[in-house]
């Protein structure tokens, strides 16, 4: 009778073990969320192990404004990106597409669940410049003592006007001779200057025909030897982010 009870005691204290030790927790406090230590703009990557800009196109691509995988590499289609979320957001940053404080607080708020990350300061009154339409700042609202950001109303202006994107020279990198060349991207109907500009910081205005808001086309006059950048200035004098297009002119 007694070794019959140590026995159950035994087989009851093996099962409370193996109970105990098919309980995992947890206790990292690791939210793995999209926290963004530093700001970012056009041609940003990842460097001197920082992974800022793998981790907004990761935020990006989770949130459908990123169809490709995280890269390291702040291009044209992370920029694209930034400003539609940007958008949708009622963010305003110069120049568009730039991550900054703004930003990357909305950011966290989102991915993080952090609204005490977003900056709830009323701002100043609106203000009328001249007939240009009032600009109505962002406001807040509290509600179960939690604040909600209310996006801005949409403004609309007939002199508003997109800084251009330029993709491509002559469907690939870079200019050739003569007067068949012509530049693809966006936002280049409002264009009043396209310019070259060399590695000793010299300035050449170029002539062009603006064929389609996505192309421009343009004759490349002779050329010293040397490496250019291609730029595209809008109506409103805002310019595009610089595009190397290489070694142009005569070989020395």
């Amino acid at each position: 009778m007694k070794k019959y009870i140590i026995s159950v005691l035994l087989l009851s204290a093996g099962f409370s073990f193996a109970s105990a030790q098919t309980s995992d927790v947890d206790t990292s406090n690791d939210n793995s969320c999209a926290i963004i230590s530093s700001n970012l703009r056009y041609l940003s990557r990842d460097a001197n192990g920082s992974t800022d800009v793998s981790i907004l196109q990761d935020f990006l691509n989770g949130r459908g404004y990123l169809k490709s995988q995280p890269t390291g590499f702040f291009g044209s289609a992370t920029r694209r990106a930034v400003i539609a979320f940007q958008n949708d957001n009622g963010l305003r940053a110069t120049p568009p597409g730039y991550v900054g404080p703004g930003t990357r607080a909305k950011i966290k708020e989102l991915d993080c669940n952090d609204t005490s990350a977003v900056n709830t300061t009323p701002a100043t009154a609106p203000v009328t410049y001249n007939n240009t339409p009032t600009y109505t700042a962002p406001t807040t609202q509290v509600t179960n003592n939690t604040y909600q950001y209310q996006k801005p109303a949409t403004v609309t202006t007939s002199q508003a006007s997109p800084v251009a994107m330029i993709s491509s020279v002559n469907g690939k990198g870079g200019f050739g001779t003569g007067d068949s060349n012509y530049i693809l991207g966006q936002y280049f109907s409002n264009a009043k200057e396209v310019y070259l500009t060399a590695s000793n910081g010299a300035k050449i205005s170029l002539t062009f025909t603006v064929s389609s808001d996505t192309r421009i086309d343009v004759p490349v006059p002779s050329l010293a030897g040397g490496y250019y950048t291609l730029y595209v200035v809008n109506a409103t004098g805002a310019i595009s982010s610089p595009y190397n297009v290489g070694y142009l002119g005569a070989m020395q």
